[in-house]
C-alpha cells in the first residue's frame, strides 16, 4: 500500500476529507471540458481513442468524489468493467486530476475579493522550454508568470503533467 493511499485510508472514513464543507455546499458534480480529455487522451495509444472512452473518463472525472478517489483507485473502478490498460488509464487519471484540482483552485480564486489573477510557478527541476516561458511572460502587465483569471493557460504538455503550479495574486501585491 502507497502512502497516500493510507492517509487516504485513514482519514477518509472519518470524515476529515469533507470537513468544513456542509453536504448542501458540496458539488452534485464537476465540469471537466471534454477537448482537454481528448488532448491528453491522444497521447496514450494504449488506450481507446473512441468518443465512449473520452466520456467514460469524463463520466468519472465530474463525479464529485474523483479528487478523493484519485487516479489509482479510479483507474481501478473503471478497469473492473473497462478491458484496458490500468496502468496507461492511472497515468491518464493522473494527469487529469491534477488539471481538475487546479481549475478548481482558479475557480475558487475567482470567489475570493481582491485577486489580481494567478501566477505560474515552474516545478522544481522543468526545463520545458514552453513551461518556462509561460511562467516568465508578462503579456498581461500584471507581472512575470501572472494571468488574469480569465487567461491563465491550460496545462500545455500532452499526457503530462503541467509541469507548473499556480497562485493566487492579490491586487496590489506588485504581481
Amino acid at each position: 500500500m502507497h502512502l497516500l493511499d493510507m492517509i487516504r485510508a485513514r482519514f477518509v472514513t472519518k470524515g476529515v476529507m469533507e470537513a468544513g464543507i456542509p453536504p448542501e455546499e458540496r458539488p452534485a458534480g464537476l465540469h471537466f471540458d471534454p477537448d482537454l480529455i481528448r488532448f491528453h487522451l491522444a497521447t496514450f495509444s494504449d488506450l481507446p481513442q473512441d468518443v465512449a472512452a473520452a466520456e467514460k473518463i469524463r463520466t468519472f472525472l465530474t463525479h464529485p468524489l474523483s479528487l478523493q478517489t484519485g487516479a489509482r483507485d479510479g483507474a481501478a473502478q473503471l478497469v473492473a468493467d473497462w478491458p484496458v490498460d490500468g496502468e496507461a488509464l492511472r497515468k491518464l487519471l493522473d494527469v487529469l486530476l491534477a488539471d481538475l484540482s487546479r481549475m478548481l483552485y482558479i475557480e475558487a480564486a475567482a470567489q475570493r475579493p481582491g485577486v489580481a489573477g494567478i501566477r505560474l510557478l515552474a516545478e522544481p527541476g522543468m526545463s520545458d522550454p514552453v513551461v518556462l516561458e509561460l511562467t516568465r511572460r508578462d503579456a498581461h502587465g500584471l507581472g512575470p508568470g501572472v494571468y488574469p483569471l480569465s487567461a491563465v493557460p491550460i496545462n500545455p504538455r500532452a499526457g503530462q503533467r503541467a509541469g507548473f503550479y499556480v497562485r493566487v495574486v492579490q491586487k496590489g501585491s506588485g504581481g
